[in-house]
């Protein structure tokens, strides 16, 4: 008979143990996965969360790229226009120009929900 279950949670981890037993013995193995995390509501770009995008949150996310704001993991995912990962230069140009009403092929001004988590 084999028994897998989860066993712990915690910090976006969660470990599971399978106990199986075969010839007598009894074998255990445990897994760890990340757990995946849903995007923050919001509005792509809109770090300040008023509702719009404008050259307040491009300057923003500007300071965070150079490390002179530092943003939750919330923030960094509304941020991350260009969805690659990292809040960067590329992420505030992006938001300036679509505050400046430009367009970009990238993800400013779109409700995060629009978008599942990969």
């Amino acid at each position: 008979m084999t028994v897998i279950e989860p066993t712990e949670e915690s910090e976006g981890l969660r470990t599971y143990t399978a106990k199986a037993t075969a010839d007598n013995a009894e074998f255990t193995t445990t897994r760890t996965e990340v757990i995946p995390k849903l995007p923050s509501p919001g509005i792509y770009g809109d770090v300040d969360k008023d509702g719009g995008i404008t050259a307040a949150d491009a300057l923003s996310i500007l300071r965070a790229s150079v490390g002179a704001e530092e943003y939750t993991p919330e923030l960094i995912n509304i941020g991350d226009v260009d969805l690659d990962g990292v809040i960067t230069a590329d992420d505030a140009l992006a938001v300036l120009r679509a505050s400046a009403g430009m367009t970009d092929n990238n993800f400013v001004g779109q409700k995060i929900t629009d978008f599942p988590a990969e």
